[in-house]
């Protein structure tokens, strides 16, 4: 039996409506829609000009998602190299504080009960640790902090590695803010979408109704008509003595147990001219490829053969 599939895509929702409108502008007086919308009150003429005004909203949260994206990987570009060196300071640091790696943790970087070194996950926390290893590296007089052979030979530009990550920062505010004010722009298309698209769906269950037979003609209005499909239930089966039963639709990656108090013969395939199994008592056999379909015989002379089987 088909049903109507209501996307959760707010996109997908206003086609619909859109459709719906048309079809119902298009038939002019012979719309089936007039009598029911007159009897429940829906102005469809203002719930399109909600849609109109959703979609503004929708649009300006689409392009404040874009902008703190942007801001995103302007952030990871800018922070990049800064992080890059941290690391390579902490590599470098590892030998000098090999015989005490909570040392570390005098530098921002979190180590654990063995001493092995907790690497920072977040953007923030990142960030504390670029900035904790250059103020831990500048309390040293000139000349005598353990970080110094490095930044000296590798002509590390802190002042400049500093700037990059002030820069980073604005990013990240930058994108917050902007994820903030989508997500608002969001909720204010949801807010005047709701009752338009609450409409929407009564005016589907009355199409649905209008056409029990074919549902299909729905779908003329925009909606989407999908078949239903059959959910697949473990059933109990026997079969009498010295007979044959084909068991279709049987779901893939089930299983065929024997819950009965004999042993029986499964055949894979419908006519059952595939491989022959004996299923004894309490076993089970897997329902792989090949064995959607399959023949049972009981061979006995006296007494059910029984069993479960997940099917359609």
């Amino acid at each position: 039996m088909s049903h109507i599939n209501y996307s959760s895509v707010y996109e997908e929702q206003r086609k619909n409506q859109k459709a719906c409108f048309k079809k119902h502008t298009d038939d002019e007086l012979d719309s089936p829609l007039i009598s029911f919308l007159t009897k429940k009150g829906i102005d469809f003429v203002k719930d399109m000009a909600d849609g109109n005004a959703a979609d503004g909203h929708n649009k300006s949260s689409l392009a404040l998602i874009g902008q703190s994206e942007k801001a995103t990987r302007n952030r990871n570009n800018a922070f990049a190299p800064v992080w890059h060196r941290t690391l390579m300071w902490i590599q470098f640091l590892k030998p000098v504080f090999n015989e005490n790696m909570k040392e570390f943790i005098e530098w921002g970087v979190d180590v654990d009960v063995n001493g092995k070194i907790l690497g920072a996950k977040t953007f923030a926390t990142k960030v504390e640790v670029t900035k904790a290893i250059i103020e831990k590296h500048g309390s040293y007089e000139i000349g005598t902090s353990p970080l110094q052979p490095f930044i000296t030979t590798n002509k590390d530009d802190l002042l400049k590695l500093l700037t990059k990550t002030t820069d980073a920062e604005a990013y990240e505010v930058s994108r917050d803010d902007l994820k903030s004010k989508a997500e608002v722009e969001t909720g204010k298309r949801n807010t005047t979408w709701a009752i338009p698209y609450s409409n929407q769906k009564e005016i589907g269950g009355y199409l649905s109704g209008l056409f029990p037979e074919d549902k299909k003609n729905v779908a003329l209005w925009g909606y989407d008509v999908v078949d239903a499909v059959t959910a697949a239930k473990e059933k109990t089966i026997t079969v009498k003595p010295l007979l044959r039963r084909v068991i279709s639709g049987i779901l893939l990656g089930s299983v065929m147990t024997n819950t009965g108090k004999k042993d029986f013969s499964v055949f894979q395939g419908k006519k059952g001219l595939g491989m022959e199994t004996l299923l004894k008592v309490g076993e089970e056999l897997g329902m792989n490829n090949g064995y959607s379909s399959v023949v049972v015989f009981n061979p006995t002379g006296i007494g059910n053969i029984m069993f479960r089987v997940t099917n359609k």
